[in-house]
């Protein structure tokens, strides 16, 4: 079998790609240490941090004065007060109440359109693939003020596109080939968890330990940059940085899979890439990379 070289050692399952050695067999790769300043913080050791231009900030899910928002972005008054006021304190909730919910959201869509679940078995026609983190906080459709059939959702651990993974492959060959998707969005957040653990001195054991590896390269194409500036730099601020980077890092991926080169061959361009990072303290989302970038420049 011929394996494409990629730029990250592959070692899911417990097994390395070959000409890669398993992780837990060599130590990790050197990089410029940070130095801890106090339990919270952290500062780079010797040279100064360039931050990144704001980039471009879109306004997502804005609710329209005149409309309202959409339907499904509505509370639904079918919920308890206390779940339409706190969506995310969700620990108390039972599976009864789950299936009770789902009862209640089911009869509020058919009161509030009769025949939309009679639509919903005529296909869908969604506008865009999203691959994004599997955080609870991020969900995409939400995020975006989008309904049911509007995208095509795949997520994992750090919205990560590993080229050993047949089922992000398969997600992509479906979108494209057969959906006729042209956009595809990797997007990261702020706030990543999985970021968060992949920047610690050692990863996680097991699974996700191997999983997160995947996306170690966005944190040392960082501290390169960051080794070459002067200054100081907290590690929440650090931390945002490798999100965004391992936003570029996944976009690279994508290009390297197989399925996205032979879509390329025969619609030059298509499907478009584009790079974004939700901010889940405020609700917007950054656009990192654009969808006229050259896909060449990614693979």
């Amino acid at each position: 079998m011929t394996a494409e070289v990629m730029p990250y050692r592959t070692n899911i399952h417990g097994r390395a790609l070959s000409g890669y050695r398993l992780r837990n067999s060599v130590s990790r790769t050197v990089r410029p240490r940070m130095k801890t300043a106090d339990a919270s913080s952290r500062c780079v050791n010797s040279r100064a941090v360039r931050r990144p231009s704001p980039g471009r900030i879109w306004r997502v899910a804005s609710r329209n004065a005149a409309t309202g928002p959409p339907v499904w972005l509505t509370p639904d008054p079918g919920l308890p007060l206390a779940r339409r006021e706190s969506p995310v304190n969700s620990r108390e909730m039972s599976l009864s109440d789950l299936l009770a919910q789902n009862r209640a959201w089911a009869a509020a869509q058919v009161a509030r359109d009769p025949d939309y679940f009679n639509r919903m078995p005529r296909g869908q026609h969604p506008r865009v693939l999203w691959i994004g983190c599997a955080d609870s906080r991020v969900p995409a459709e939400q995020v975006l003020g989008c309904g049911p059939g509007d995208l095509f959702v795949h997520r994992n651990v750090a919205n990560i596109v590993a080229y050993n993974d047949i089922n992000i492959s398969a997600v992509v060959q479906f979108a494209t080939q057969n959906l006729g998707i042209a956009d595809v969005v990797v997007c990261g957040h702020y706030g990543c968890g999985g970021i968060r653990a992949a920047c610690a001195r050692e990863y996680p054991s097991g699974y996700i330990g191997d999983w997160l590896a995947i996306a170690g390269w966005a944190q040392r194409a960082v501290d390169a940059r960051l080794a070459a500036g002067d200054g100081e730099l907290d590690f929440e601020a650090y931390l945002r940085l490798v999100v965004e980077e391992n936003v570029r890092l996944q976009l690279m991926h994508l290009a390297h899979l197989s399925v996205v080169r032979d879509q390329w061959s025969r619609t030059p361009g298509v499907p478009r890439p584009h790079g974004w990072v939700y901010d889940i303290g405020t609700g917007l989302v950054k656009v990192v990379v654009d969808g006229n970038v050259e896909p060449a420049t990614l693979a």
